[in-house]
């Protein structure tokens, strides 16, 4: 009988083993894989970049397919700006891009601060077209009920044992990044997303934070936010090819970001409990002609490159340089693209007395080869459909202009989102004196900079209280791009919006000039030491 007994023992042991083998967590509780995606700005198919053939929707779904096929549990988000910035836009308003998203099977977009430039209601339209949630807890659409209640702060996604939380955040100075400013509203960033973590924090087991934010105020938000555990990080385009670890009072928080337009796909893996993320490992995968294309992708693409074979074999002009249109000289100093834009807008605008844009409605951070320039080039350069405006100024207004568009420049960082490309201003810039200071919701100008310096306007002193008339887009003159100095009553009362757009104006001033090499006339002296300075063109 005993032994009898013993053996019972012994099969109920082995039992209670086999049952614990199959239930029981991983080593360290749960596991899970975040795919990730963000500021793809419509780049539907593999683009040039940096002399590799790279991206594309069919690659990146066909990539993605693989990795859930082989990931036991997985997340696919993406941190916003995802059809703005490329022809494809400007044609199909994104809704080539929201399928996409349908057909890669994402769980969750933020919205990022592109997501409105064709306006709420064709922001609406693409959130009709989709099953994919789009994210902004910080973010109110004023008059619009259907937006209010379609946009969500947040959603969880049920695994098998556990939970996560996704919540989006919208980029806390979108009311300087948008024309839409009146339709829109935005709460308080860091108590919104304190307040929807808390919410969380009880009913699951991770939170992830959708961020169209840029990665300083990432680095920020996992410093100072308490429960959050990864970031997925958009807006400033940065390639985190690992992620950054910040210890938020002993808890880890990750930060991943996967550059621009598509060209890498994110990945990350994490093993984590209701204490935090315990190990992790993450990655970048380049999205290169080594990845066959999924077939069904492919075949949708196909259907429309039909409808923009014209314009990329529709020559308008010939350039005798290469025209630099890359991010980084655009924001560091003046760029030939710039010169030749604002060269268009002065023909159109003969009695203006300087031609100035902000460097971020040029786009595309790509070189153009000497050789032919087709519309799908000018329209690729300006994606966005911004119309000419007019206005009078005084000369300290402009001075003004000039030390916003430099104020976040650094001895050891000679670049700024902000920085205006120009055409008849020349001007010195001393990076020792103080800069330009706004308050802390970048919204009012507190203390007027003293960097810009020997101010000449068409090769003549600038007179501070002197009349000029400048001719920029309709964005920048209505105090986009944190250029709040336009939206005083004065400002106001001189704009005059013309009919016609900045990339029409391009073209035909391109149609008129066969032959082209432009050529940048104005200087800028940065002053980074004392008796010392860099003169840039």
């Amino acid at each position: 009988m005993k032994k009898c007994v013993m053996a019972f023992v012994k099969i109920k042991c082995v039992f209670v083993l086999l049952l614990c083998c199959f239930f029981i967590r991983p080593a360290f509780g749960y596991e899970l894989t975040i795919l990730h995606t963000n500021d793809i700005h419509g780049r539907l198919l593999p683009i040039d970049y940096k002399s590799q053939n790279l991206g594309g929707w069919a690659r990146r779904i066909s990539k993605i397919k693989k990795l859930k096929e082989t990931s036991k549990n997985t997340l696919l988000v993406d941190s916003g700006d995802l059809a703005q910035g490329s022809i494809y836009y400007q044609l199909f308003d994104g809704v080539p891009d929201v399928n996409f998203l349908d057909m890669a099977g994402y769980d969750a977009i933020c919205i990022g601060n592109h997501e409105l430039d064709k306006g709420v209601d064709s922001f609406e339209n693409l959130t009709k077209l989709t099953n994919v949630p789009f994210l902004g807890a910080n973010l109110e659409f004023k008059d619009n009920f259907y937006l209010n209640g379609k946009i969500r702060s947040h959603i969880i996604k049920n695994y098998e044992g556990f939970s996560v939380g996704v919540i989006g955040m919208t980029n806390p100075e979108l009311l300087d990044l948008t024309i839409n400013k009146d339709k829109v509203g935005l709460s308080n960033y860091d108590k919104t997303l304190q307040f929807f973590v808390d919410y969380l924090r009880n009913s699951v087991d991770l939170i992830v934070l959708l961020s169209h934010s840029g990665l300083s105020r990432d680095i920020q938000t996992a410093k100072t936010i308490s429960g959050v555990d990864v970031i997925v990080g958009g807006h400033s385009h940065d390639f985190l090819e690992e992620p950054l670890l910040v210890n938020n009072e002993g808890r880890k928080v990750l930060i991943v970001q996967a550059g621009e337009f598509g060209i890498k796909l994110g990945k990350l893996d994490i093993d984590f409990d209701k204490n935090g993320i315990k190990t992790f490992n993450g990655e970048l995968v380049l999205l290169d002609d080594t990845i066959e294309p999924d077939s069904k992708t492919q075949k949708k693409i196909n259907e429309i490159e039909k409808d923009v074979c014209l314009l990329k074999t529709q020559k308008i002009s010939t350039t005798k340089v290469k025209i630099d249109a890359t991010t980084e000289s655009l924001r560091s100093g003046l760029a030939n693209s710039g010169a030749l834009i604002l060269e268009s807008l002065k023909r159109v605008s003969p009695d203006s007395d300087i031609a100035i844009m902000n460097s971020g409605a040029i786009r595309g951070n790509k070189i153009i080869p000497k050789g032919a320039i087709t519309r799908f080039d000018v329209m690729e350069l300006l994606p966005f459909n911004n119309k000419i405006a007019e206005l009078e100024v005084t000369g300290a207004f402009i001075k003004s202009l000039l030390e916003t568009s430099i104020k976040d420049m650094t001895v050891e960082n000679l670049s700024s989102r902000n920085f205006l490309q120009t055409a008849g201003v020349s001007y010195d810039v001393d990076l020792l004196e103080p800069a330009q200071k706004y308050d802390a919701n970048a919204q009012k100008l507190i203390q007027e900079g003293n960097r810009v310096k020997n101010i000449t306007i068409n090769n003549k002193q600038l007179d501070f209280n002197k009349k000029y008339k400048i001719v920029t887009n309709e964005f920048l003159a209505k105090g986009g791009d944190g250029f709040f100095q336009f939206q005083n009553d004065d400002m106001v009362k001189s704009l005059l919006i013309k009919d016609y757009t900045v990339v029409n104006v391009v073209c035909d001033y391109l149609k008129n000039n066969k032959k082209i090499s432009p050529c940048i006339k104005d200087t800028i002296t940065f002053v980074t030491k004392k008796n010392e300075n860099e003169q840039k063109p």
